[in-house]
């Protein structure tokens, strides 16, 4: 079960990985608050996921994207001649049913760039504690092609957290991009609560500074 939570946050790391990405449906000019995506009714910004068990403030440049079949493949049909790249991504959320155990998916905007995504699971892991955990993800991270991997206890509002740091490089059809992840996950009730941010290049800090402020507002169970 592990393994499989991990698989979904790296499915979600492929999702829009060329830095050119735009806001579906925005214009050269939008503001920095993105326009919702075809078939995505969710409001940029604000409390995401309550109905999940858990709840995240989003700032007012990242969107939820609703984990819909029906807005997913609206929002597939509407990218896939301008960003195939992404519309590959969410195709593979839609056809394997991954996105129906996600608990959060949402994209991260610079005026109209994209600077990169999050995703929020929730996985058993029984008696298990973090410092069992730790060398198991670092493993399977490191399996996959991770690298200046490290890993820390930190506090947030959800409690204790491992922190883990990483980056990976994703094959992007001809390029290679480097992928910056910053992720937290949290036990509670041997359940794992994972939340993973995926950051851009050419400059992934202020996705990672906004990751870094977004997991404050983290709670579980409301």
């Amino acid at each position: 079960m592990r393994r499989t939570a991990l698989a979904f946050g790296l499915v979600v790391i492929l999702a829009g990985c060329g830095s050119s990405q735009t806001a579906p449906g925005a214009s050269p000019t939008a503001a920095s608050i993105p326009t919702a995506a075809p078939g995505n009714t969710a409001a940029p910004g604000g409390t995401a996921a309550p109905a999940a068990g858990i709840t995240l403030t989003l700032l007012p440049n990242w969107q939820k994207v609703d984990l819909t079949r029906e807005a997913l493949q609206n929002m597939v049909t509407t990218l896939g001649p301008s960003n195939p790249q992404l519309a590959a991504a969410l195709n593979q959320l839609l056809t394997s049913g991954q996105f129906s155990s996600f608990l959060l998916y949402a994209l991260g905007y610079n005026g109209t760039a994209y600077i990169g995504n999050t995703n929020a699971t929730s996985f058993p892991v029984g008696a298990l504690d973090l410092d069992g955990l730790g060398p198991l993800m670092e493993g399977q991270l490191k399996n996959i092609g991770v690298a200046n991997f490290s890993s820390s206890k930190v506090t947030i509002p959800a409690g204790t957290a491992l922190a883990l740091k990483y980056t990976l490089t994703v094959h992007s059809g001809a390029t290679d991009v480097l992928v910056t992840g910053h992720a937290w996950i949290v036990i509670q009730n041997g359940q794992a609560y994972q939340v993973t941010f995926s950051c851009n290049p050419p400059d992934p800090s202020p996705c990672l500074s906004q990751g870094d402020q977004m997991i404050q507002t983290f709670r579980i169970g409301g």
